[in-house]
């Protein structure tokens, strides 16, 4: 919900946010079904909840990485190439190596008795499967699950026809697990 809530609350204090899409909706559809099935093969997270959502959207759409055009930039080799994602990519990186070391010393989080690190590491196929579906579904239009979600808070149709298809793919990759 705190992913949905981020655009209303720039639209109303910093103003308009880019946001461009240019693909078919058939292909939005195509591209969430893979991104959602991907998602939950892999055990991936689309989390985002209350406030660390609105603050992970926000950075999102500060980034620019709302906008799925910015994304493309980023992955179309043989267009003019769009370096940001590599940066925020960076950022994140040197945050999570920063943090992670610190927030674990703890004994146990602020509101929880314990941490929830996950025991499994090994590269298996259902990871690799669910990788590959989600690049394909993420490179196909520029959308993962956070973006979208900050999406729908535009109200436009062509996130919501991507967030569906996402929770179809969900769906269905549950259904195998």
């Amino acid at each position: 919900m705190g992913l949905i809530l981020t655009w209303p609350i720039n639209q109303l204090f910093i103003g308009p946010i880019p946001f461009e899409i240019n693909t078919s909706l058939p292909l939005l559809a195509v591209a969430g079904l893979l991104v959602g099935l991907g998602t939950r093969i892999g055990n991936g997270c689309t989390g985002g909840h209350g406030v660390c959502g609105v603050v992970f959207g926000l950075g999102l759409i500060v980034s620019g990485m709302a906008n799925p055009a910015k994304v493309i930039g980023f992955l179309d080799i043989t267009g003019t190439r769009d370096p940001t994602l590599a940066f925020v990519m960076a950022g994140a990186l040197a945050v999570t190596a920063i943090g992670y070391p610190l927030v674990t010393k703890a004994p146990h989080p602020v509101y929880d008795k314990q941490f929830y690190i996950p025991t499994n590491n090994s590269i298996d196929n259902r990871l690799l499967g669910g990788a590959a579906l989600f690049g394909l579904g993420w490179g196909l239009i520029g959308l993962c699950p956070g973006p979208a979600l900050v999406a729908l808070g535009s109200a436009g149709l062509e996130p919501v026809v991507f967030a569906l298809a996402l929770a179809l793919g969900l769906w269905l990759g549950a259904l195998k697990t």
